[in-house]
């Protein structure tokens, strides 16, 4: 009866890490789409009316046609959303490239436990020491804390 459960719960846990798993790939992708298309109708509500009054006051014969308010107008409008958008990376980007800058390196220093996790550091070429390590024995090593090191590194 006992390993029944423990079959039971080892189930129920890998469907809830599948779950959480799918959640987390699905759930950024859904806010991501549910957000351009917010700022996608704020675009379109203001320019398409500020586009179509332009558009008369020079005596564009197609403005009063109802397939381009209709389909070219909406067209113009994600144009618009995504000059907005170029416009701003343009504009928030780091003024420096750091991965240009001579005589330094940026290091990741991943926290503890989770490797995912951590923050950048700007460190002078002359203090990078190489290691010979593989991937696997760098997250083990991050993940434990630097308690378990491979048997061939040396602690000093």
């Amino acid at each position: 009866m006992a390993d029944s459960r423990r079959g039971d719960q080892g189930l129920f846990s890998r469907l809830r890490r599948l779950f959480l798993t799918g959640l987390v790939i699905i759930l950024p992708l859904l806010i991501t789409i549910w957000l351009l298309r917010v700022l996608f109708g704020l675009v379109h509500g203001v320019s398409t009316p500020f586009i179509l009054r332009i558009l008369s006051l020079l005596r564009v014969p197609l403005v009063d046609d109802p397939a381009f308010s209709t389909y070219l107008a909406p067209l113009i409008g994600v144009s618009v959303t995504l000059v907005l958008i170029l416009m701003v990376g343009a504009l928030l980007r780091p003024a420096g490239d750091r991965r240009k800058m001579p005589g330094f390196t940026l290091v990741f220093l991943p926290t503890t436990p989770n490797p995912t996790s951590g923050w950048l550091a700007t460190v002078p070429n002359r203090e990078i020491i190489p290691l010979n390590m593989s991937i696997e024995d760098d997250i083990k090593t991050i993940v434990n804390s630097e308690l378990v090191l491979p048997p061939d590194w040396d602690r000093s």
